[in-house]
């Protein structure tokens, strides 16, 4: 029998406002000084035999967390028709991994109905970095997306690396949050990692010790270091939540991969 090869989609939630200056720290005189530019947001979609893997959820709605960061519209469609025009039943999500639980990941976990914040994806078991569940510190955004899903029996704490079957495998990259966490498959001849925030823009590419402010820069800088020996290792796709495209690791260097 011919394993059937892993489907990896992306979905463009949309843009978001990035203030770069403010996101880097950056002094007077960096060519990225001054510079605002919209930032793409991404979450992907990994179709397996029997397994309907979704990584983040996030909806264009940023009243809770990040408001100033909206851009004006037209915006891609939701969520849940960009995954039914791919194919994918969003009722039929078996598994969820939340990178970390910032807004534009998390926003679209639930969705109001009859007033009530209720699982977009009822069917999915969702993952969380044990150490990102901080409830007493949540935010209405997290009470009515991550409280729900604990309310709900669909949230599993990952307390480090977890295999989850079928060539996937959840992996602690701490930095951006205490954690945060990335995705790694390989099945059927494909291997990529689905890394969320780990980094958030190609300067950190061509400036390896460039970390966003509110990031730990020694966690980030060993999360990055070890993505980028086991990425070039394996010649493995690396996908990112606000970077397009795919790369690769190439004698220690980051390269946008071909679509070809």
């Amino acid at each position: 029998m011919i394993e059937r090869a892993p489907r990896i989609t992306t979905l463009n939630i949309g843009r978001l406002r990035g203030d770069l200056t403010d996101w880097y720290g950056l002094p007077p005189g960096h060519p990225y000084y001054g510079k605002i530019e919209e930032t793409i947001i991404q979450c992907y979609h990994v179709a397996l035999a029997g397994r309907s893997v979704l990584v983040d959820a996030a909806a264009y709605e940023f009243s809770l967390g990040g408001a100033s960061m909206s851009l004006k519209g037209p915006h891609p469609p939701p969520l849940a028709e960009q995954l039914a025009a791919a194919g994918a039943d969003p009722a039929a999500v078996t598994d969820l991994v939340i990178t970390h639980p910032h807004f534009d990941h998390i926003n679209g976990l639930t969705h109001k109905v009859d007033g009530r914040y209720l699982p977009a994806f009822p069917g999915a078991r969702h993952y969380l970095g044990a150490a990102d569940w901080t409830p007493a510190d949540f935010e209405p955004l997290q009470q009515h997306t991550l409280g729900v899903l604990e309310q709900h029996g669909l949230l599993t704490r990952v307390p480090g690396t977890l295999p989850l079957g079928e060539g996937l495998e959840i992996v602690p990259a701490p930095g951006e949050t205490p954690g945060h966490q990335l995705l790694h498959l390989s099945a059927a001849g494909v291997e990529a990692w689905f890394t969320g925030d780990l980094y958030h823009h190609p300067l950190e590419f061509d400036e390896p010790g460039r970390n966003v402010t509110w990031a730990d820069p020694v966690s980030m800088q060993a999360s990055k270091a070890r993505l980028m020996e086991q990425a070039q290792a394996s010649g493995a796709r690396v996908y990112f939540a606000h970077i397009e495209g795919w790369w690769k690791v190439v004698g220690g260097l980051w390269v946008r991969g071909s679509e070809s």
